[in-house]
């Protein structure tokens, strides 16, 4: 075997091309390169093919880790996945003896049992290749550690250990001993003659000794890559603590553990030839750490980019700065590609979906740039890219939830499950509207809510849901008719039945997979279990069947994994669960390096591979470096020796890399402030240590230090001023964020009260040629800023209250008045006050058990109270008017609507205190009836415990009236009308007293009606006091107070005098 060290990954290609120059001893047959990962599998190819014989052929590329599995039996029992199923079997055999208690136990007080063998798995595997000597006194009956001390509570480790070698037949020391007897004695049959293991991350002695054997019979040449030559650690002992390292650089000495540990096992030879570097920021400090000396200032030349870095804060964020620095990037450099840049990120899978978002954005109108950057996700795992498995997770894990609605109905989203059922974005919406309206929470019915100890109430469960909506399908809700205990849901469409039917039979598939999976079962009956809940669920169209495919090819390998060691061995659903995330979270998606796009990836995939620009992004220190997580039972833990995997040294060294890597620009996207207090937040130690690095580098011509000089702060928001101001040392591109700021600019030098207000320029005149109902002008006049906004602009400003899944246990003040003026319209229509409280209790709505019955006896002793002196039911007169009323710029409106009256009285009842809406709603419909129909009519208003009475003034006067309310609503859909109801007939009140309701207790009066009935919709347009300030100059309100001054009291008058003006005591 032969070791060749280069300090780039350039060097390392051109050495490989002139080793492998020469014709192979067997023309047909091939050469092997071991390398670390696909995106090194790809970029040697495309280097080879550059070199001299201009072509990449006869190569065969292959993993370290498929590399010794060709050397050894391809069904290894001693895959970790594969081992942890045997120790599975052995503890379950063993559970009834002493010596495997503490396993037992340990098994025992878990659910997923798989996550705690396959640990075990890994440490013993561990221990194979780590602590060989360990296990050679294992087997001789030696209880002991490696440093030869009693293993005492850990005893158990050396009785595993011999059982899986019997059980399995195979000593993986053993083994690994035969194996490089027999590479020493002769050519590997599986192996060609030449073998080249390129930039090894790790080094171990089990590994040299396999490289030193295969040497023997094959040409082995093993390239290392060093990223400082001069280091020469010294090993004293084969533990890690032992090996002297080399004081030198000082970023070296902190980061580069690994390096050197790799270094004690690869002497370098002859002295490296460091590359030519530009004389900039980069270049010093690659070179200083190539040469391991300490750094020494130099002067930092105002234009030096070749180091950024930008601090922000929260992953999202970070991407957007990503975004913009890419963008500046390719504006400054036209020579510069997408694949001359790589991003590495710790967190791949976390910043995947973000990544995805912020470049490849779906808008049309003047997107960012970045959307048209050609970005691929390079590092992720099955898990992430396949959503079948992500659908197998959450049926695996519906169990432990309480199948609320909101969980039930994302399933019902997902695109497999929304196609085998029919569900469209459409009748998504719709299937969420009639959950929501029959009253489902949570449970599938009352055997799952005895699981929390409410078996005892099916109410708000979706059997008695789906109950609901199945009967409303055949029958209505008039007349409150139920069947049993169920009361028909009153809203079913025709459209609505397919739909209902679908949702009903998934919930049954659903009920009958929560009954499967609550019985333990074999690995490979849990992997059947698998596949037919996916068939009975989903359906793909072809081009998604590749998800499928990879779904069941990975169950396949998984039953392959237990079919001999757990063919008969329990598991629970939780042991299953854990397996097949472990199975599709190890397991890469299929990568594409190499294909012109900028890759993202995680720090191995493109480690030390040369890219003219490398991003770092997300190296914060909650995610960077990785925690060596090492169980207490690990024997290695406390002294590991030389050579031992560790994530935190791989993530240290993988820094050094990345310098040494760059050959333009090296750039540190991370996190510096916090998203939620702003407060600054210090990077992840190797960053930090970096920075001191820097200063230590370079100051700049006014003294400053290097790294103070190249950092930029960002904002906490894309669209801050500070991006588009010159001199702040911040870029963007982004059209919208400019939009934003410039609005942002604008408010900010607005008058405090004018911030966050719509100024709305008068819109045109709504055409109501085409008529308008009596309903309509009522609820404009309930709330006209409410109305103008959802008319003219389609805007609805109230806060969406999301999906509850909770039963209702404390219904707020809107809940219990819909319970309320339910009962109220039912006993007008009728029924029985029994049968209309039942049906209360029925619909769901009401709190379960004590709650529900003090709720509902209040409530219906304020509904019956209020219709006390109501007409009977079944009486009255029905009035359908039509009439033909003046509108803006006489123009004829014809205005529509149906009325009952009783004795020629309008009855208006609300389960509500008496509100000057209410009044207001009452007297349209009064002077509708009027205009219409002549007569003595008079309307009766009542609410909770007080009532009043209006009188209609004569027809012509109605009417004219009418054209007056008709006018004002044209006006209040142009512009924002301050036609607050109540605060309206407060102040007409005062003036009808003849008091100035601006004045002493009156303006107390108006200021607590504001606070009270202000919303966001009014906030929109208005605030106070400045509200009663408003001049009516300008304005044209059509039977407004000539004497008023301001907007508020012109349209006070103009909508409440005539009414007050009718109304008279009960």
């Amino acid at each position: 075997m032969d070791i060749h060290h280069a300090v780039t990954a350039a060097e390392l290609a051109d050495c490989l091309n002139q080793l492998w120059s020469g014709p192979r001893q067997d023309p047909f047959g091939f050469d092997l390169a071991v390398v670390p990962s696909a995106g090194w599998q790809r970029w040697l190819s495309q280097q080879l093919a550059a070199g001299p014989q201009g072509i990449c052929a006869g190569i065969e590329f292959s993993s370290l880790s498929r590399f010794r599995g060709r050397l050894l039996d391809a069904d290894d029992p001693w895959r970790p996945h594969r081992l942890a199923w045997v120790i599975q079997q052995l503890i379950t055999e063993h559970e009834h003896d002493d010596q495997w208690s503490v396993l037992s136990q340990h098994l025992a007080a878990t659910h997923d049992s798989f996550a705690v063998t396959a640990r075990i798995a890994a440490q013993l595997a561990g221990y194979a290749d780590h602590a060989p000597e360990m296990l050679d006194r294992w087997r001789a009956g030696e209880a002991v550690d490696r440093r030869g001390d009693d293993l005492a509570e850990q005893s158990w480790q050396p009785l595993l250990w011999q059982a899986l070698v019997e059980r399995t037949g195979i000593d993986p020391v053993i083994r690994h001993q035969r194996l490089l007897q027999r590479l020493r004695q002769g050519p590997h049959p599986d192996l060609p003659g030449r073998i080249a293991v390129v930039a090894p991350v790790r080094l171990d002695a089990g590994l040299m000794e396999l490289f030193e054997a295969a040497g023997r019979h094959h040409k082995v040449d093993l390239l290392v890559m060093t990223t400082a030559p001069p280091r020469r650690p010294r090993p004293e002992a084969d533990t890690r603590a032992a090996l002297v390292r080399p004081q030198g650089h000082p970023l070296n000495f902190a980061l580069a553990a690994l390096g050197d540990e790799n270094a004690s096992f690869a002497p370098a030879g002859p002295s490296c030839a460091f590359p030519d570097r530009p004389n900039n920021l980069l270049g010093w400090l690659a070179d200083d750490l190539a040469a391991d000396r300490p750094p020494v200032r130099r002067r930092l030349g105002e234009s030096d980019q070749s180091v950024q870095l930008h601090f922000s804060h929260g992953p999202s964020r970070q991407v957007e700065v990503l975004r913009e620095v890419l963008a500046q990037l390719y504006a400054a450099d036209p020579t510069l590609e997408p694949r001359h840049v790589a991003v590495l990120t710790p967190d791949p899978e976390g910043f995947g979906p973000l990544l995805d978002a912020a470049f490849n954005v779906a808008t049309t109108t003047r997107p960012h740039p970045a959307s048209r950057f050609r970005l691929h996700l390079a590092d992720r795992s099955l898990a992430a890219v396949n959503p079948l498995v992500g659908l197998l997770s959450a049926l695996m894990r519906l169990p432990d939830s309480r199948a609320e609605a909101s969980a039930v109905l994302e399933l019902c989203a997902h695109p497999g499950i929304a196609r085998r059922f029919g569900f469209t974005a459409d009748t998504q919406e719709r299937l969420t509207d009639l959950v929501t309206a029959s009253g489902i929470r949570w449970g599938l019915n009352s055997t799952q809510r005895a699981e929390f100890g409410l078996g005892a109430l099916p109410q708000n469960t979706w059997q008695a849901g789906l109950q609901r909506l199945l009967l409303g399908v055949t029958m209505s809700e008039q007349d409150l008719v139920s069947v049993g205990t169920v009361l028909p849901f009153d809203d079913i469409d025709s459209s609505d039945v397919e739909l209902i039917g679908a949702l009903t039979e998934v919930i049954g598939r659903l009920g009958r997979w929560l009954a499967e999976v609550s019985r333990p079962a074999t690995l490979v009956d849990w992997v059947q279990r698998c596949r037919a809940i996916l068939a009975d669920l989903t359906a793909l169209p072809a081009s998604a069947q590749w998800q499928s495919a990879d779904l069941l090819s990975g169950l396949a390998q998984l039953a392959e994994d237990g079919a001999s060691a757990a063919s008969t061995t329990l598991i629970s659903r939780h042991s299953a669960l854990a397996a097949i995330e472990h199975r599709f979270g190890e397991a890469p998606a299929r990568a594409s390096f190499g294909n012109g796009s900028t890759l993202v990836s995680g720090l191995a995939s493109l480690d030390r591979i040369p890219h003219r620009v490398i991003v770092l992004l997300g190296w914060d220190a909650e995610r960077y470096p990785r925690p060596d997580s090492r169980h207490g039972d690990d024997l290695l833990a406390a002294h590991p020796p030389t050579g031992a995997p560790s994530a935190a040294m791989a993530d240290r060294q993988a820094l050094l890399n990345a310098i040494q890597a760059t050959q333009q620009s090296l750039i540190i996207i991370g996190r510096g402030r916090s998203e939620s207090t702003n407060a600054d937040v210090p990077p992840a130690t190797p960053v930090a240590d970096l920075i001191d690095t820097l200063n230590a580098t370079a100051v700049t011509a006014a003294g400053i230090p290097a790294a103070e000089a190249i950092t930029r702060r960002h904002p906490l928001q894309p669209f801050a001023p500070q991006y588009f101001s010159p001199g702040s040392g911040l870029h963007s591109v982004d059209p919208l964020a400019f939009r934003a700021a410039r609005a942002w600019q604008q408010a900010v030098t607005a008058p405090v009260d004018a911030r966050n207000r719509y100024h709305l320029q008068p819109l045109p005149t709504p055409e109501l040629g085409g008529g308008l109902t009596v309903a309509q002008l009522v609820d404009f006049y309930r709330h006209p800023a409410r109305t103008l906004l959802k008319v003219r602009a389609g805007l609805n400003l109230a806060e969406d209250p999301g999906f509850d899944d909770q039963i209702p246990i404390e219904p707020d003040g809107l809940q219990r008045w819909q319970i309320g003026n339910r009962a109220v319209d039912q006993l007008r229509a009728g029924a029985d006050p029994a049968t209309v409280e039942r049906a209360e209790w029925l619909r769901g709505q009401v709190p379960p058990l004590n709650l529900g019955r003090q709720l509902m006896s209040t409530t219906m002793t304020d509904a019956l109270r209020t219709l006390e002196d109501a007409p009977p039911p079944g009486s009255g007169i029905h009035h359908d008017v039509a009439l033909t009323v003046p509108g803006p710029q006489g123009t004829a409106v014809t205005l529509t609507g149906r009325m009952l009256t009783h004795q020629q009285v309008l009855w208006h009842t609300e389960f509500s205190s008496l509100q000057p809406r209410q009044k207001l709603s009452a007297w349209i419909q009064l002077l509708a009836l009027a205009a219409a129909e002549p007569g003595p009519w008079q309307a009766m208003v009542i609410g909770k415990r007080r009532r009043t009475r209006l009188v209609a003034p004569p027809s012509e006067v109605a009417a004219d009236l009418l054209a007056r309310y008709l006018q004002l609503y044209a006006l209040g859909l142009s512009r924002p009308l301050p036609a607050l109801p109540r605060l309206n007939a407060e102040w007409a009140a005062h003036r009808v007293s003849a008091r100035d309701p601006r004045s002493g207790y009156a303006a107390k009066g108006l200021r607590r009606t504001w606070d009270w009935e202000s919303d966001v919709h009014w906030n929109r347009f208005f605030s106070y006091p400045e509200l009663l300030e408003l001049p009516v100059e300008g304005w044209t309100i059509p039977g407004a107070d000539p004497a008023e001054s301001t907007l508020v009291g012109a349209v006070a008058t103009a909508i409440w005098a005539p009414l007050l003006a009718a109304e008279v005591a009960p």
